[in-house]
């Protein structure tokens, strides 16, 4: 589909139903992408195509997030390329085998690392 085609449907969704609901909706797939992810990380089951799924449920209410509130894509991919530096700088250190101080998300990542 179209860029246009998508931001059409965005607005005509953004006009249908408001901000409150596409914000619910955004809430509402992330935690069904989380729940998923649980499944697979946690608990061991293979559901890739659920994550799929999920992925995608979010990607689409994150492009209407973005439409919503008017942020450009450029906006997020110049704030994305300062994530992924920043990512690669601590990679770059972990395997120089320098101490990174990691945030809660990374402390649980690397838990489950070591349980393997």
């Amino acid at each position: 589909m179209k860029r246009a085609d998508r931001n059409k449907a965005y607005d005509i969704a953004i006009k249908t139903t408001g901000k409150q609901y596409q914000v619910g909706m955004a809430i509402e797939e992330m935690s069904e992408l989380t729940k998923e992810l649980i499944k697979n990380s946690v608990r061991g089951k293979d559901n890739i195509d659920n994550i799929i799924e999920e992925i995608a449920d979010v990607r689409v209410t994150i492009e209407g997030l973005m439409r919503l509130y008017n942020i450009p894509d450029k906006a997020v991919a110049e704030v994305m390329d300062k994530k992924i530096n920043y990512m690669l700088e601590k990679m770059k250190k972990l395997n120089e085998g320098k101490q990174v101080v990691f945030s809660s998300h990374d402390y649980f990542a690397n838990m489950s690392d070591k349980t393997k």
